[in-house]
């Protein structure tokens, strides 16, 4: 089974800790599959068939420098499962009760792809910020939308379970890679014309045995408190 890399727990991410805290150097030893954000949100990362790209506010998208660094990145070694045609006119609404019944896993990580031809795509990405940082949640305002339309591309997205809201990123995750690898970014909305769909499983990176709260479940979420304390009260 793939397994999942995220180099913060989410609940530090949504409180406002957009510092660089990993490279893509280190980032690209984790994974060939993903999505993530720059560090102070400056670009959307996607990263597709092990090329990462960096898709920013001012439209750009461009292959990321090994010492960029991001403050959140999901990345796997990506090998899917199972495979189906996309069903007619899928869109962002639709996908989830596609996904729930051709899936049995709603209880897993899991990362999917979406490859075909789009009738509308709206990649976003939020432009650079200073601190103070904002919390996450304030974030959606400041974004930059880049709609297309009639364009071939990949989105490359996961799936968290509703569980993970202190960990993972509960619900469907997009980000979006076009063939010409001019738009890119986090998508909030999306018409799929034609095309296909994958999907694989992902491990946590300790998979717990036996008792759910061990391992990587506790053991992030105390991490990740640590971290917040920290940097509430300008520790290192």
């Amino acid at each position: 089974m793939n397994r999942i890399w995220q180099n913060i727990p989410s609940m530090a991410f949504k409180k406002g800790l957009y510092d660089g805290i990993s490279t893509i150097r280190e980032a690209k030893g984790r994974g060939d599959f993903g999505v993530g954000q720059f560090a102070s949100l400056d670009g959307e990362l996607t990263v597709r068939d092990g090329s990462f790209y960096r898709a920013r506010s001012d439209g750009s998208v461009r292959l990321a420098e090994d010492t960029d660094e991001l403050c959140f990145a999901q990345l796997c070694f990506y090998k899917p499962e199972r495979n189906w045609d996309a069903p007619a006119n899928i869109d962002d609404q639709s996908f989830g009760s596609f996904f729930r019944q051709v899936w049995p896993f709603p209880n897993s990580f899991s990362g999917f792809r979406i490859v075909g031809t789009f009738a509308k795509v709206v990649p976003t990405s939020p432009p650079a910020l200073a601190k103070p940082y904002p919390t996450f949640d304030a974030v959606g305002a400041l974004r930059k939308s880049f709609p297309a339309s009639n364009i071939t591309g990949c989105i490359v997205g996961y799936y968290s379970p509703v569980f993970t809201t202190d960990v993972g990123v509960p619900g469907y995750h997009f980000h979006f890679i076009s063939d010409d690898r001019r738009s890119s970014g986090h998508v909030t909305s999306f018409w799929l014309a034609s095309g296909r769909i994958d999907a694989a499983r992902v491990d946590v990176p300790m998979q717990p045995r036996g008792c759910i709260a061990q391992a990587w479940s506790v053991a992030e979420l105390l991490r990740g408190w640590t971290v917040i304390e920290n940097y509430k009260s300008g520790q290192k």
